[in-house]
């Protein structure tokens, strides 16, 4: 999991307690949903475990991952590939 830096964390509650809410006590600034988002963040797991599904058609493979991939978990799997050609799909499976 990406977690919010120090800095980030500090300026995501500043926002929330200086941005109003709705009658229904929800916030309408994106800003303050992105806040709220970053500081849940912060209590997530540090590594959360996903199913990988990997394919073989011939002499290609393709993994199938359920989540954004970030381009070093795609490179990793392909540096670690047993055949010639491999290629990585995220938000697959999810």
């Amino acid at each position: 999991m990406r977690k919010p830096t120090a800095a980030e964390l500090t300026r995501a509650k500043n926002v929330v307690a200086t941005t109003k809410r709705d009658a229904d006590g929800q916030f309408s600034d994106r800003k303050a949903i992105y806040a709220l988002e970053s500081l849940a963040l912060a209590d997530f797991p540090a590594t959360v475990p996903v199913k990988l599904q990997v394919l073989r058609i011939g002499a290609l493979t393709v993994a199938a991952i359920p989540c954004e991939v970030f381009v070093e978990i795609g490179l990793a799997l392909k540096s670690t590939k047993p055949l010639a050609e491999h290629f990585t799909i995220s938000l697959a499976n999810g």
